[in-house]
């Protein structure tokens, strides 16, 4: 199997061209935890498989590190449009519907489209979150700081409040600066950044006040210090723009 590894701020990915390299589908797709595991595979929060389109430029499938299928990813969207287009903006088909992508200045974005607001905002144990679906749900969560506070403990017991479960992004301004840590539900674990995570955010903060644009967001991690970009027009549609980087091509058996 045939596989380019990204990653966009950090949110890694193996992206496989199922156009270019056909591969067997269910042995496929049963490796999957296999294959991103950082011991024993290659290593990554999930798998991007390309296929054709009839409604678009390419399709996107998103796999989480556990093997489930997500609907929709912003960072992993926005590799597959670096590895997939020249300069011209190009559409890629989801399972949350078909999104525009473009370059500028060596970076890439995407249109996120207007979220949905399902709770605004409700009490779970000790927190007010605000859930937003950004082609998948979201919880926002705003901390003073995070500095004592156990967030994986956290974010799973507020993951758990949900039927179908739900990502959980905890935000904070540090030094003048708004730094969000993500808790990804299929990866069960904090990521380092999170593309529609960091969306609902900057769409919560642009709820609750009038921010200058663009809303600059960074991950907490001292791995990365790229910012996203959001811009949110007046009726809540969001685009996003940051880099992404292809780190290396390789090729491994599916046993």
């Amino acid at each position: 199997m045939i596989f380019t590894k990204y990653h966009g701020i950090g949110n890694d990915f193996i992206l496989i061209d199922q156009r270019k390299s056909p591969i067997e589908k269910s042995a496929f797709f049963a490796q999957i935890p296999r294959i991103c595991d950082r011991n024993l595979g290659i290593g990554a929060d999930g798998v991007l498989l390309l296929e054709g389109s009839k409604c678009a430029d390419l399709k996107m499938r998103i796999f989480n590190s556990d093997g489930s299928e997500a609907d929709m990813c912003g960072n992993g969207i926005r590799c597959v449009a670096d590895y997939e287009m020249a300069q011209e903006p190009i559409e890629i088909e989801t399972r949350s519907g078909v999104f525009t992508c473009w370059r500028k200045e060596g970076r890439i974005g995407v249109d996120l489209k207007q979220p949905l607001i399902s709770h605004w905002p409700i009490k779970i144990h000790e927190f007010a979150v605000y859930v937003v679906k950004v082609g998948v749900p979201h919880a926002v969560i705003f901390l003073p700081s995070f500095n004592q506070i156990d967030l994986i403990k956290k974010a799973q017991k507020i993951r758990s409040a949900f039927s179908e479960g739900v990502n959980v992004n905890f935000a904070s301004f540090l030094n003048n600066q708004l730094v969000v840590r993500t808790y990804e539900r299929g990866v069960e674990n904090e990521t380092i950044s999170c593309g529609t995570g960091f969306a609902a955010v900057a769409f919560v903060v642009s709820k609750l006040s009038n921010p200058p644009q663009p809303i600059l967001i960074a991950s907490a991690s001292d791995k990365i210090s790229k910012q996203m970009e959001f811009f949110i027009s007046a009726s809540g549609n969001i685009q996003m723009l940051a880099e992404v980087c292809q780190v290396f091509s390789g090729s491994v058996e599916l046993s």
